[in-house]
């Protein structure tokens, strides 16, 4: 649902500021590239967590999740 809604705002946004002189954008496309991708990142880490976090603790693997990478 977020999806859409970022989705909607983002095409309204870009549609208006095609129609005004000023730019509402501010920074190139690929800092939106970015981002999207550190959200993806971001995403996957916090599945990891949460799955980890519902788990009973006797179920719990000792390596279900890496220290290092957790840091």
């Amino acid at each position: 649902m977020a999806l859409i809604i970022g989705l909607a705002g983002g095409v309204g946004l870009a549609m208006l500021d095609e129609r005004m002189a000023t730019s509402l954008l501010g920074a190139p496309w690929f800092v939106d590239v970015v981002l999207m991708a550190m959200g993806i990142a971001v995403l996957a880490l916090a599945l990891q967590v949460h799955a980890y976090a519902n788990t009973d603790p006797a179920k719990r693997p000792h390596a279900f999740i890496n220290p290092q990478r957790a840091m």
